[in-house]
């Protein structure tokens, strides 16, 4: 993730304030989580004026929401570039590979993911873009003879079986975990996942 340059202001041109105050309000939210986002305080950080930053954004709800989206366009960018070193591989393998993916994302940026995961939207048939659309197409593909619904659930299973170990990991039970006995559960917890897609229910 960059880093924000306190030595200089930059000046900045019709356009290009609303994109710097999201990656200042997203760096913010990694630092010291999204309760402490507000568009005032990005405002200060970019070295504009309030009247200024609000211009580009009505709301702070209007902006976590930026946050949100643009937290989960990293998740996404996570997961296919691992799925990029995998692309020939059986297409379960990749959904091991992806959950993978998702968990290490979420230990390694814990408040970034946490402000993700505290309104993650996805209203349904909209998926294209978010993390439940790339498992939905692993899905797909994993289990080809899967239809309609069949998909639909499979995905969601899979997905709450994933996210859920994330939030276990980062804000729950599972928080205190030593690494290598979190990768250990985390490969049960896949295994049991990638023999759940069967259409057959064994």
């Amino acid at each position: 993730m960059s880093t924000v340059n306190t030595s200089a202001k930059p000046a900045y041109h019709h356009g290009n304030l609303r994109a710097e105050m999201i990656r200042l309000a997203t760096e913010m939210s990694a630092q010291t989580g999204l309760d402490s986002v507000s568009v005032r305080e990005v405002a200060r950080q970019a070295g504009v004026s309030s009247s200024a930053a609000y211009r580009h954004f009505s709301s702070r709800d209007e902006l976590l929401e930026c946050v949100r989206r643009n937290v989960l366009e990293e998740l996404s960018e996570r997961m296919a570039q691992e799925l990029g070193s995998v692309a020939e591989a059986d297409p379960r393998l990749r959904v091991r590979v992806a959950g993978r993916a998702y968990v290490a994302f979420a230990v390694e940026a814990p408040l970034l993911f946490g402000s993700m995961s505290s309104g993650f939207p996805a209203p349904e048939g909209q998926w294209d873009g978010t993390p439940l659309g790339d498992l939905s197409a692993l899905v797909r593909d994993a289990v080809p003879e899967a239809e309609g619904g069949a998909v639909e659930a499979r995905s969601v299973a899979l997905w709450s079986l994933v996210h859920g170990f994330a939030i276990l990991c980062t804000q729950g039970g599972l928080r205190e975990l030593a690494p290598r006995r979190r990768e250990e559960l985390l490969e049960e917890v896949l295994a049991l996942g990638v023999r759940g897609l069967r259409s057959d229910g064994d």
